[in-house]
């Protein structure tokens, strides 16, 4: 009976992977298993960057289902859910531009948030690099709600104060790529 049951439990184990991830939702952490063509896989991503007074603030977290078509091309679904928010300020001055005669000043402000609820479908292509490294490239495409708000402060001695607000709702979808380096066990 033992015999038995090291027999069962050595043809049902399944492939353990644990990896960093980098993509068009950040940078992260993800776990995988895989047993016979059907793979789950969990993503977790949280980055923050600063680019030119452009302040990004992206988070995922992401469940994936892959269905291998062969050892190294599968197909994927699942759930994504994250945040993706930008903000953009500047400020313009009249001085700046050269224009004497008008003493003005614009201070812009853009916050942007893109928020992610979504089924996601995807392709992936994993290739071993060694007998423990792997590497996996996915992509796909998931729908979004876009929230976009725009603040324009005039101040100028002619009008004085003026604000310029923009709202923007709107869905559209959002490409996915995620490129990973994982160790199986």
């Amino acid at each position: 009976m033992k015999k038995l049951l090291l027999i069962l439990l050595i043809n049902t184990a399944g492939a353990v992977e644990f990896g960093v991830t980098v993509g068009s939702l950040g940078a992260g952490l993800n776990a995988s298993y895989k047993y016979k063509n059907i793979e789950l896989k969990a993503v977790y991503t949280n980055t923050a960057f600063n680019y030119l007074e452009t302040n990004t603030q992206v988070q995922s977290t992401q469940l994936l289902f892959n269905y291998y078509i062969n050892n190294n091309f599968y197909i994927s679904g699942g759930y994504i859910t994250g945040d993706i928010t930008t903000n953009i300020k500047s400020n313009i001055s009249s001085d700046n531009l050269g224009i004497d005669y008008i003493k003005a000043n614009a201070n812009y402000t853009n916050t942007n948030n893109i928020n992610i609820n979504s089924p996601y479908l995807g392709i992936g292509y994993k290739s071993i690099m060694s007998e423990h490294w792997v590497l996996d490239v996915q992509g796909g495409i998931v729908q979004t709600h876009e929230h976009n708000m725009q603040n324009v402060l005039v101040t100028s001695e002619v009008i004085g104060n003026y604000v310029i607000d923009i709202p923007m709702d709107r869905e559209h979808y959002y490409p996915i790529l995620n490129v990973s380096i994982n160790y199986k066990f």
